[in-house]
């Protein structure tokens, strides 16, 4: 009878926390995609935008489909129902968000109580880096969540029932045609099924495999279709991870610890938070508890000096050192390996410690290195690629959190009072802190609203004063934004450094309109008919 209560209690605490993070989420989610309606989108979303038309049956001559496909597929099929509109693809990112935060939740509660992986998914869900890019219509969130639940259904998989598989590795191939570089979820996904390998079921392993094929096999054939070689666009996103760029580009950040050093912009006040008061309660537990930790630490050099071979210790240490003087220096995927490698001797030598839940730890350990490693020897860094170590992240910050209330010398009615206080105090604080931060994200991005202005101004003025617009080429600096709000294929002008360059590339494409946001330019046989702020139109001369 006590088990059961137990069992019910635990099941119905699950429920009203899992309600709650579904209601806290969409309600975040929904403010940010109504500032973003506001803000307006941005370059990559109108590449989205117009790929679902295209996938929609209602294109207009311009795509760019060498970007993933899911993500843009999925809108489509929001237009074919004939809601057409920019809306409708930040929703559906915000929407993933949501997905998200229920399996980040279920995931922890398969080694947290129910408090404890309410607050991690929502940190996740509230971290500054991951608001800043809900509902902007582009496929980081989305490849995460659908990264989340590959993983969730791998540990089910192995700890429940193997028929998880069908769901696991079909999900990580849709997380891989959503944003190519979350391919490398693969990486904890198979040490998970190495380091518990005896409890996993090849046959259905192998059948997840099979079935994932499938999605990945209708891509080819349709990149075989439209490029003539099944390969092209990762062919394509391969080759940009290998080539030179300029270092005045904006996102040009050869320093591999780019995203160590930015940490704490991106975890915000929640998770700075967790980290504080463990460093203080570290601090007091190891001044009242010396003693102790002097004989735990010696019971633990005893015990590795008898259970280990020098020659596992040996190499543990040249892989590392290894690992660490190559990184940032060597090919990505050479340290993505060395680190595999030397997280299977890890957990190998640690695996018969008291360490309780070791695999998971080790899940998420390799979960946020798989990401840091890529994004940091890829010397192109933007910010919102953390999203992508989010999850992990998050993960530890609970883990850590859920270890404070065990350095606690204090009785344990108390104790579970303040921690539960503490508990409450963060999640009003992650939550008064996401919602003050949404604002500022409009205030932030307000020219991107200005240009988008002057933009839809000067595509309206073009259809209204030329019908005839879309018999005519055209071409702009802002492509994407021009093919979306004329509805035809916009030609590509580079940004040049030089005037002379400009009067080349016009000169040889001949274009009869060019929709420019530069400044200052006196061409030679294009007269300025009309400006919109920062958009200048020029027309050929006849």
């Amino acid at each position: 009878m006590y088990l059961k209560l137990r069992e019910y209690v635990r099941d119905h605490d699950s429920l009203v926390f899992g309600v709650i993070l579904v209601f806290f989420v969409a309600l975040i989610a929904y403010y940010r995609v109504q500032i973003q309606i506001e803000i307006g989108p941005i370059w990559d979303t109108f590449d989205f935008l117009s790929n679902a038309m295209f996938f929609a049956g209602q294109g207009f001559g311009y795509t760019d489909l060498t970007r993933p496909p899911f993500f843009p597929f999925l809108t489509s099929l929001i237009f074919r129902l004939g809601v057409v509109s920019e809306s409708v693809i930040f929703y559906l990112d915000a929407s993933f968000l949501v997905f998200g935060a229920i399996g980040l939740y279920l995931f922890f509660r398969m080694k947290f109580e129910a408090m404890e992986s309410f607050l991690g998914s929502l940190l996740f869900s509230t971290f500054p880096v991951v608001v800043l890019f809900i509902g902007v219509g582009l496929t980081d969130i989305p490849s995460v969540v659908l990264s989340i639940w590959a993983l969730y259904a791998t540990v089910l998989a192995v700890k429940k029932n193997s028929l998880f598989f069908y769901f696991s590795f079909p999900l990580a191939m849709l997380a891989f045609l959503t944003r190519y570089p979350a391919g490398f979820i693969i990486f904890p996904i198979f040490f998970y099924l190495a380091i518990n390998r005896h409890d996993v079921s090849l046959k259905n392993m192998f059948g997840g495999m099979l079935l994932s094929l499938l999605p990945g096999l209708i891509v080819l054939l349709f990149f075989y279709n439209q490029f003539g070689n099944p390969l092209g666009p990762l062919s394509s996103f391969y080759g940009s991870t290998q080539k030179s760029w300029s270092t005045t580009y904006v996102y040009y950040h050869p320093d591999p610890l780019y995203f160590l050093k930015n940490l704490i912009l991106y975890i915000g006040v929640g998770g700075l938070t967790i980290i504080s008061i463990m460093v203080f309660s570290i601090f007091i537990y190891l001044i009242t508890k010396l003693k102790s930790v002097k004989l735990k630490f010696k019971e633990l050099s005893n015990y590795e000096t008898e259970r280990f071979t020098k020659i596992k210790i040996l190499l543990f240490i040249s892989l590392l050192l290894i690992f660490v003087i190559t990184f940032a220096w060597t090919h990505y995927l050479v340290s993505e390996g060395l680190f595999f490698v030397l997280s299977l001797l890890t957990y190998n030598i640690l695996r018969k410690s008291e360490v309780k839940d070791l695999d998971f730890h080790f899940l998420f350990m390799s979960w946020f290195m798989a990401f840091f490693i890529f994004h940091s020897v890829y010397i192109i860094k933007d910010d919102r690629y953390f999203v992508t170590m989010a999850p992990a992240l998050s993960y530890f910050l609970i883990l850590v959190f859920s270890e404070i209330k065990r350095t606690w010398d204090i009785k344990i009615k108390y104790k579970n009072i303040l921690y539960n206080l503490l508990a409450f105090l963060l999640v009003l604080m992650v939550l008064v802190s996401a919602v003050d931060y949404i604002p500022a994200i409009k205030e932030n991005e307000s020219p991107n609203t200005e240009k988008l202005s002057n933009v839809q101004m000067a595509s309206q003025w073009l259809k209204v004063n030329d019908p005839q617009y879309q018999d005519k080429k055209t071409s702009a600096d802002l492509w994407p934004f021009f093919s979306w709000y004329l509805k035809t294929n916009v030609s590509q002008v580079p940004l040049f450094n030089t005037q002379e360059s400009y009067e080349n590339w016009l000169n040889t494409d001949k274009p009869d309109y060019y929709l420019s946001i530069v400044e200052g330019l006196n061409l030679t046989n294009y007269n300025p008919i009309k400006q919109f702020g920062i958009v200048t139109i020029y027309k050929r001369r006849t």
